[in-house]
């Protein structure tokens, strides 16, 4: 399991937000939709699983769009280790 903290901020206002996590092929295997409004957004604790889990390196994904459409991304990526609940 990962716990996502995240933040994002855009002067024309956040629309949508999604956190995805992707397994090392690169496929979507866990996603979430943290609700999100107005010009700055935060959460934390967002919980994203891959029930195969241990030992694989997976890439956790925010993508940001705001109200006029533009999609904005950050990524980083790390290994589940198997020992996390």
């Amino acid at each position: 399991m990962f716990e996502v903290d995240w933040s994002a901020s855009d002067d024309a206002g956040i629309a949508d937000v999604t956190i995805e996590l992707r397994d090392s092929k690169g496929t979507t295997v866990d996603s979430a939709s943290p609700p999100a409004s107005g010009t700055s957004a935060s959460g934390t604790g967002v919980e994203l699983r891959d029930p195969k889990g241990q030992g694989d390196d997976y890439t956790i994904v925010v993508l940001v769009t705001d109200t006029a459409g533009q999609t904005d991304t950050d990524e980083v990526s790390d290994r589940a280790e198997g020992d996390d609940p």
